[in-house]
């Protein structure tokens, strides 16, 4: 089994918005409607859990009705972190579903509404080979590192930055020690090492501020989506 366990329970302070981002209409579609919408097309998954915030749970259901997407779940998550919402999902699908030690979970960003099946598909192949799989882009920009208005450049000859997909067969989460971290892997003890790893998409972008919401509209525009 392969379950997809979208996280969209932030409450994106940095946005500045009455309305959740997550609910914010792009191109006529709410924001976190693509990437479900992209798992609910996908083959490769069998179970859709949404890990959301409170006060936005009967929204959710209720456009979940109106695109007519189904085998989905809804999990209420955490206002507290990242990590706890993450847990809470987890949790969730060991109790509902008891998984195998091979079942693979794809986590994601319902915040990344660009997600294609081509990512979603490789790390689900790379994770049933060698049990995890992790998406990063190289950095090429310069890099500056601001500590107490001392600016310092930064070496970013070996600087990623993560992306979602991050994907994890059940038994690395079960053996595994864990603890509070910014996403799945840094909340992990597990070793990540060359073969985890996979090229991330620009087009994957994260939803953090308006102007994001400016750039997303266009990219949907000329991709057609």
């Amino acid at each position: 089994m392969v379950y997809a366990l979208i996280l969209i329970a932030g409450s994106g302070k940095r946005f500045d918005e009455k309305v959740s981002k997550n609910l914010l209409l792009v191109n006529n579609k709410p924001l976190f409607i693509y990437p479900v919408e992209t798992c609910f097309k996908n083959s490769n998954i069998d179970k859709i859990i949404l890990v959301v915030n409170k006060n936005e749970k009967v929204l959710i259901k209720s456009f979940l009705k109106q695109y007519e997407i189904k085998k989905t779940a809804i999990v209420l998550g955490s206002n507290i972190s990242r990590y706890e919402s993450l847990k809470k999902g987890i949790s969730f699908i060991e109790k509902k579903y008891n998984p195998s030690l091979d079942d693979i979970i794809i986590t994601l960003d319902g915040d990344r509404p660009l997600v294609s099946n081509d990512l979603i598909n490789k790390s689900i192949e790379v994770t049933s080979i060698h049990n995890a799989c992790n998406t990063s882009l190289k950095v090429y920009d310069s890099v500056i590192n601001n500590k107490r208005n001392n600016f310092t450049y930064v070496d970013r000859t070996n600087l990623f930055t993560v992306q979602t997909p991050q994907t994890f067969k059940y038994s690395i989460w079960k053996n595994d020690t864990k603890q509070e971290g910014t996403d799945l892997f840094s909340s992990l003890n597990f070793k990540l090492r060359k073969e985890n790893f996979i090229e991330g998409d620009y087009f994957n972008i994260k939803i953090t501020t308006k102007k994001d919401i400016e750039v997303l509209a266009k990219l949907i525009d000329c991709l057609k989506i």
